[in-house]
């Protein structure tokens, strides 16, 4: 029987903290290794941690790079997280220029140097910080449950990356985030795909929260 929610292998990712966030909510959720296991789901997670290069060549290495292209052809609902959420673009320049899924137009580029209120010798945002609302434009899946429909402007999502989304067209950014005194992309929405630069399963209540509405698109 067919799965509701099938988990990307990326081989760079803690798989069962989805998968336990997914079985918290009342749907059968299992690791994809292969096209058919993901193609046959109801929806996707695609997740990760660490390198860019290392994460694609996995994916390619399973033949689910594209099998990810074709699920999102079918119109089902996807999430991407954190660098799940990078791969979904067209390249990052992460060790060396590789090209990612070509989803979602736009780039991954290193974080800027900061320019808080203290330096980060590594670059990196890691820990605890606001998101806020596009307000140009409120871009929205085409999902039952809009996955930020319950986030006020100022809460606090977990981060962990020293990379950063550069969409094309800025109309498909959903929230923005803080780094330092800058504004960077922390989720997109668009169509069936949700992706986010935060960790919800990480992110207590609130990103719990988005796992029920991804959870009520496929319900």
């Amino acid at each position: 029987m067919a799965t509701d929610i099938a988990v990307v292998s990326t081989g760079m990712a803690n798989l069962y903290s989805i998968l336990g966030a997914c079985w918290a909510h009342g749907v059968t959720a299992q690791i994809a290794h292969d096209r058919n296991a993901l193609i046959d789901a109801k929806a996707v997670i695609l997740p990760g941690v660490g390198s860019y290069p290392v994460a694609m060549q996995n994916l390619r290495n399973l033949g689910l790079d594209d099998a990810l292209k074709e699920f999102v052809e079918l119109k089902r609902p996807l999430m991407g997280i954190c660098l799940g959420m990078q791969i979904l673009f067209q390249d990052s320049n992460e060790f060396q220029l590789t090209d990612g899924l070509g989803i979602i137009p736009g780039h991954v580029r290193k974080l800027p140097p900061y320019s808080g209120d203290r330096i980060r010798e590594n670059h990196a945002n890691i820990g605890w910080a606001p998101i806020k609302h596009n307000q140009t434009s409120r871009p929205r899946c085409n999902w039952a449950s809009q996955p930020t429909s319950h986030m006020e402007d100022g809460e606090c999502m977990y981060f962990m990356h020293s990379y950063h989304v550069l969409p094309e067209d800025r109309e498909m950014v959903d929230t923005w985030s803080t780094y330092g005194s800058q504004e960077i992309c922390s989720s997109v929405a668009f169509e069936n795909i949700f992706a986010c630069q935060f960790h919800p399963e990480k992110s207590g209540a609130s990103g719990l929260k988005v796992f029920m509405n991804f959870v009520d698109s496929i319900k």
